[in-house]
């Protein structure tokens, strides 16, 4: 998924990106469920700028990042239904331990004004995701869906029915931990698995089953010219 743009202000910023870096954050979709299109999609790479009028939410900036798709890289996709292996996120018989976060008003991406609230540093609307762990401020519960989807790589469907924004943290112990990360980022080897983990810390657990699922089918890209 696309890390790192700047959103908000007025325009969306992203450096270094790939067109499908482009599709999964335009229609909120994860790589794996993107198909068609040709190679250099996956490999050749963008700097982007995109320009609205006033502050952005993510839903918009998403609309923005779609109309950009399609005049720039004159893209069509389509939308297509297929049943797929998936996890169906849903609270377990103890009750959520969720947290909503004090101010439910959407976030407005962006760099955050002077004296924002920060919570361990993260503005409103962002997440923090390291090796074992999942942190968000003020974001939907489909931003744990998303994240959970990636380390899974299935698709994750909420069926939680929990609304709102929250403030979530959640540790665990993955399966392969880089031999590279530094002592202080390592995850604890004892800790839990992430499913444990859902359900201990955030009282939700996975199911696994077959459902529909919405690919994202790259009918037509073509390489945008120079600015």
């Amino acid at each position: 998924m696309l890390g790192g743009p700047e959103l908000g202000h007025g325009r969306f910023l992203a450096r270094n990106v790939t067109f499908r870096d482009l599709v999964q954050f335009a229609y909120n979709v994860q790589d794996f469920l993107i198909s068609g299109g040709p190679g250099w999609i996956k490999s050749d790479r963008f700097d982007i700028e995109a320009k609205a009028h006033g502050p952005l939410t993510v839903e918009q900036g998403r609309v923005l990042v779609r109309a950009m798709l399609e005049d720039r890289f004159q893209s069509k996709v389509s939308r297509e239904n297929a049943n797929k292996r998936v996890y169906v996120l849903v609270v377990g018989k103890g009750g959520a331990k969720l947290n909503l976060s004090a101010d439910q008003t959407p976030p407005v991406l962006g760099p955050p004004a002077e004296g924002a609230p920060r919570r361990d540093g993260l503005p409103r609307g962002a997440v923090r995701i390291g090796p074992g762990q999942f942190h968000s401020f003020a974001r939907p519960i489909g931003a744990l869906t998303q994240v959970l989807a990636g380390q899974l790589e299935r698709p994750v469907l909420d069926r939680t029915n929990l609304t709102g924004l929250y403030d979530i943290d959640l540790k665990w112990t993955p399966d392969q931990i880089p031999s590279n990360l530094p002592a202080e980022a390592r995850p604890d080897p004892r800790g839990p698995s992430l499913f444990t983990a859902l359900g201990e810390q955030l009282g939700l657990k996975l199911e696994s089953t077959i459902g529909p699922v919405e690919v994202i089918v790259i009918e037509k890209v073509e390489k945008p010219t120079a600015n």
